[in-house]
């Protein structure tokens, strides 16, 4: 605004100026070296990316209309290889009140059809607060699109996210948050380290895992969460004190005390995946107010109970879970919101074992529960030695040690090195600025001239 001369807090156009231009620049510069901090929400990726279009289209300085060109890329990137029939597959921060047992969530839904086109249109694709991206001048590069249509082959994503820097209640920086997503032709099973530095820092509507297919609403999603309560974790993210949030967040926020709850981060959750397999352990104090986990299973599928292992029939895939530790299914339902089965896994060291595999691979349904039901499952070390070992139908075995290693075929699995993107079309380092997108003879570079030396901007991430 070149005629307003003095703002509102006095201050001179020159300097408002300047440190818009540090902070926005100094964003850019943190996700392109570490990742991005608010990681892949369905609800506020497109508030992300639509200020860095806003700028590539209308910018007067040419070295900030660069940057947020590349980093409205880097975003929509973000989206392109973990998407699944136009819905945002694998873990999320941020996904919004039970939603995640929907197909299609948030702003993100509309950029997905927006950009690349693949799902039947659906009302959560007509969020007018996107519009801008329909008529900017930005078009993300159509090599982006090929690669969220592909379902030709399996592939692997791994992602590495920045720590969840938070400033209240802990006393020890979070550790990056590293995502990894298979992506198979009928399916995405997708999961996360959140890198928690404790009870207090985990996001409070995280979603640490899922399993994705083409389904209509609540009916292509399996989700699983421990609903953990604590003053601490909502007086980190949210204003209040812990003396008084107890009271003061089922008024504002109910939902986020629902003993059914689907979404959130727990502290005592340990999560492991390989490929279409996953363990998850959990190991929840005495005291803790809510001794379960809550489990999600959509209602149209057929399901079949083997052996402890509940199996389901989705068409082109089948999927088998086994509960570690009792558990009793009993229907859920609220308005629009959500429809389904909820299994609740009872206990204080209580886990669950999943895997799906493609029909084409197992053969018929009778043959995939047969194959399932022999013993896969290793609990000899659960909850003594906090060791739990899964053999899977499609060959790796799995082996998940409570705050310990997670060891594939007895390798384990080093989350320390893993780049910023190691996805099929998309590869960076940590730490570089660079990152290579490409697809057949299409190839484009963000190179962000980041110093790696220098100092980055702080940031904290609330919610």
């Amino acid at each position: 605004w070149p005629e307003q001369q003095t703002w509102w807090n006095g201050l001179p156009r020159e300097a408002m100026r300047t440190e818009a231009m540090r902070w926005i620049l100094g964003t850019i510069d943190r996700t392109a070296r570490q990742g991005h901090h608010e990681y892949d929400s369905p609800q506020y990726h497109g508030w992300h990316v639509l200020p860095m279009i806003a700028l590539a289209d209308h910018a007067d300085d040419a070295h900030l209309r660069h940057q947020a060109e590349q980093m409205a890329t880097l975003y929509i990137a973000d989206m392109a290889v973990e998407s699944f029939g136009g819905a945002w597959a694998g873990g999320h921060s941020r996904e919004g009140y039970r939603e995640n047992t929907w197909q299609f969530v948030g702003t993100a839904a509309a950029l997905s059809y927006f950009y690349f086109g693949e799902a039947t249109f659906d009302p959560m694709h007509a969020q007018e607060a996107m519009c801008p991206a329909v008529t900017a001048a930005y078009r993300p590069p159509a090599l982006l699109a090929d690669l969220a249509r592909d379902r030709s082959r399996a592939r692997v994503v791994k992602k590495t996210k920045a720590p969840r820097s938070i400033y209240r209640h802990v006393d020890r920086p979070s550790t990056p948050v590293r995502k990894y997503t298979f992506l198979s032709p009928s399916f995405a099973l997708g999961s996360t380290q959140v890198g928690l530095s404790g009870s207090p820092a985990g996001p409070i509507d995280l979603v640490s895992w899922d399993l994705t297919w083409d389904g209509p609403k609540h009916e292509g999603t399996v989700v699983c969460n421990h609903p953990f309560l604590g003053a601490g974790r909502f007086s980190a993210f949210l204003s209040e004190l812990p003396q008084t949030i107890g009271r003061s967040v089922p008024a504002a926020k109910p939902y986020l005390q629902n003993p059914d709850r689907l979404f959130g981060a727990s502290p005592y959750e340990r999560l492991m995946q390989h490929e279409g397999a996953l363990l998850a352990l959990y190991r929840i104090p005495a005291d803790d107010p809510t001794p379960y986990v809550n489990l999600y299973l959509p209602p149209g599928l057929v399901w079949v109970e083997r052996e402890g292992w509940i199996l389901g029939h989705a068409g082109a895939f089948y999927m088998g879970l086994r509960p570690i530790g009792a558990y009793r299914l009993t229907s859920i339902w609220e308005d629009t919101h959500i429809d389904g089965w909820l299994i609740r896994i009872n206990g204080l060291d209580i886990g669950l074992a999943l895997e799906a595999v493609e029909a084409s691979v197992a053969g018929t349904f009778e043959a995939f529960c047969d194959a399932m039901a022999r013993p896969r499952l290793d609990l000899s070390g659960w909850p003594a030695d906090g060791a739990v070992r899964f053999e899977t139908l499609t060959g790796p075995c799995l082996e998940l040690a409570y705050d310990g290693a997670h060891r594939v075929d007895g390798v384990a699995i080093d989350y320390d090195s893993w780049p910023l993107y190691d996805a099929p079309g998309v590869q960076a380092a940590l730490e570089t600025g660079q990152v290579r997108l490409a697809r057949g003879d299409a190839e484009r570079v963000l190179d962000f001239g980041v110093d790696p030396e220098s100092e980055m901007l702080p940031m904290r991430v609330i919610g």
